[in-house]
């Protein structure tokens, strides 16, 4: 959003968003990604998401297109679609993304970390 703008507004424009447009690039990362799906929404992306992402599953998590302004104007118009990546949106960042996923995968990594300093020790 830039300077000025605090959480709250960034928040009211992605709960007010029907559809959430991130043309992510070779270049670029994927914040705005994960966003869009904290908050659940219909999100249109490019191929470089499922680089980023390889978890992403196309017309479940995410929409991958390359032809944005079609590709746009069929969701709005496809309500059962828009409900479905809505659903897929929620579910990737629960399962890949969120704090409750990061903190086991933290655990995980500690627990290893024990288990092959005990299994050297000996």
């Amino acid at each position: 959003m830039g300077r000025g703008f605090g959480d709250d507004l960034l928040e009211k424009l992605y709960r007010n968003a029907k559809v959430v447009v991130i043309p992510i690039t070779f270049l670029s990362i994927s914040n705005r990604l994960l966003e869009a799906l904290f908050y659940g929404k219909s999100t249109i992306t490019t191929i470089y998401a499922k680089y980023l992402h390889p978890e992403l599953i196309h017309g479940k998590h995410v929409y991958i297109t390359d032809n944005f302004v079609e590709d746009i104007v069929r969701l709005l118009r496809n309500e059962y679609m828009l409900k479905v990546l809505e659903q897929g949106a929620k579910e990737a960042y629960a399962r890949f993304f969120s704090t409750k996923h990061n903190v086991e995968v933290v655990r995980r990594l500690i627990n290893f970390s024990k288990d092959v300093t005990y299994l050297t020790s000996r």
